[in-house]
């Protein structure tokens, strides 16, 4: 098949989930011509096959590119192993690099590796840390060309807001997302981790729907259907099948998605938002407040 043909192929998985049967083969056909030049502007797209399909080690193995996509893969291994500080400052400095390189302020790391960025601010459990999502969730939408490629992003949006306490927005936000068209594999778990994080009923009425994705996703793309597989484990009345699942090497990972916004009242949320508010208000007023060094005459 031509590489442009090829190319084709994964973009219609990455971006929007289309995972037919021969997609193995069709990964392992891409993958088999690297090295020659006409099959290079595969790689990014292979990368992130590697990354859905949660072949870590072949990720890092096939990478070729810039040193902020260094980092942000850095920070994705980084993450998906649990080490949510490490992470962050993985991320960061990726983010710096990439603006630097770019020579574009507003902008945010792409694809997945983004959305694992904003997934590890959420995880870190600190209000002060809202405002930098906030602002990642926005550069990332300014830089996409549809709204339809949105889904991913907009969810992650949703789960801070829950995060905040904002939990009647949070819902409208997830309400809309279930119309949209599929933002590709990880995207998907991402509105299904939206909608669990804002009202686990909504999932157990999608169970179907859930677990037809969970199949689809199981073996073409297991990092995505382990984020599913662990909405199932607590919505379905038998868990055993997912729970079987979620041990296999295939789903290994360091963190668990479903706990990644910390379950507290919503009074309680809201507060700590306050709190963070207040506290960056008060560190600006004070800021201000410093006397001035006076210049000296020479």
């Amino acid at each position: 098949m031509l590489p442009t043909l090829l190319l084709a192929r994964l973009l219609a998985f990455t971006q929007a989930g289309t995972a037919d049967d021969d997609l193995p083969a069709i990964i392992a056909q891409a993958r088999a011509g690297l090295g020659n030049s006409a099959y290079e502007s595969l790689r990014p797209v292979l990368l992130r096959c590697d990354l859905l399909a949660n072949r870590l080690d072949a990720m890092r193995a096939d990478f070729v590119g810039s040193d902020d996509d260094r980092l942000a893969l850095d920070g994705t291994m980084a993450f998906l192993e649990g080490r949510n500080d490490a992470a962050l400052a993985l991320y960061r400095d990726a983010l710096k690099a990439r603006r630097k390189r770019l020579g574009k302020r507003k902008l945010f790391l792409p694809d997945e590796h983004g959305m694992f960025f904003l997934l590890a601010l959420l995880r870190a459990n600190d209000a002060a840390l809202h405002a930098e999502l906030q602002t990642g969730i926005e550069a990332a939408l300014f830089e996409l060309p549809e709204v339809a490629n949105s889904a991913g992003w907009r969810a992650i949006q949703a789960m801070l807001w829950m995060a905040q306490g904002l939990e009647v927005k949070a819902q409208a936000e997830v309400m809309q997302l279930l119309h949209y068209g599929s933002p590709g594999p990880f995207g998907d778990a991402c509105v299904a981790l939206a909608e669990y994080a804002v009202d686990p009923a909504l999932s157990r009425r999608r169970a179907g729907a859930l677990d037809a994705a969970f199949q689809t996703l199981a073996t073409a793309a297991p990092l995505a259907a382990r984020v599913l597989a662990e909405i199932l484990a607590a919505i379905e009345s038998d868990p055993k099948p997912y729970l079987t699942w979620l041990d296999t090497p295939a789903a290994a990972c360091g963190v668990t998605f479903t706990r990644l916004i910390a379950v507290r009242q919503p009074w309680e949320r809201a507060l700590e938002s306050l709190d963070a508010l207040l506290d960056t208000r008060a560190t600006k007023a004070t800021a201000a407040k410093a006397p001035r060094r006076s210049k000296r005459l020479a």
